[in-house]
């Protein structure tokens, strides 16, 4: 921290510990883009300094091996899918997970407060879009 009471790089990063390890902002650039293949593993057993490898599975302790494997397919990012879902895809996922968790047979059941509710989830946690949520929730344009 400085005498202002700002933080520093120095502070929170360890620069010369970096440049020891990578020599030139070119390694490191590639080390971090570098994806998790089993080559990455094969220099590690070659270089026997580390007593462990560093997998994805070490450095996410916590993901289980059905993350990790997710981890390894997304790390490419060739992945993505723009519009992931279509308007049947919505339809389903409200017909067959807040349906019931509501207790109604139809969407038409639904009050506003609730489709406010799932609109929201819809939006915010799985990126649906507002126009897909407005036809899926028959005549609710509230977002």
């Amino acid at each position: 921290m400085n005498a202002s009471g700002i933080f520093t790089r120095g502070s929170v990063e360890q620069i010369r510990q970096a440049e020891v390890f990578f020599v030139t902002p070119r390694n490191f650039l590639y080390d971090m883009n570098r994806l998790s293949k089993e080559d990455w593993l094969m220099i590690q057993d070659e270089d026997q300094s580390a007593a462990e490898r560093i997998t994805l599975g070490t450095m996410e302790p916590m993901s289980g091996a059905e993350d990790v494997a997710r981890m390894l397919v997304n790390e490419s990012g060739r992945n993505t899918q723009n519009g992931r879902y279509s308007d049947l895809d919505v339809c389903a996922i409200i017909d067959n997970e807040f349906l019931p968790k509501y207790k109604k047979a139809s969407v038409y059941q639904l009050p506003e407060s609730q489709k406010d509710l799932i609109a929201r989830e819809l939006n915010a946690d799985r990126k649906v879009s507002k126009k897909q949520i407005n036809r899926c929730l028959y005549f609710y344009d509230k977002l």
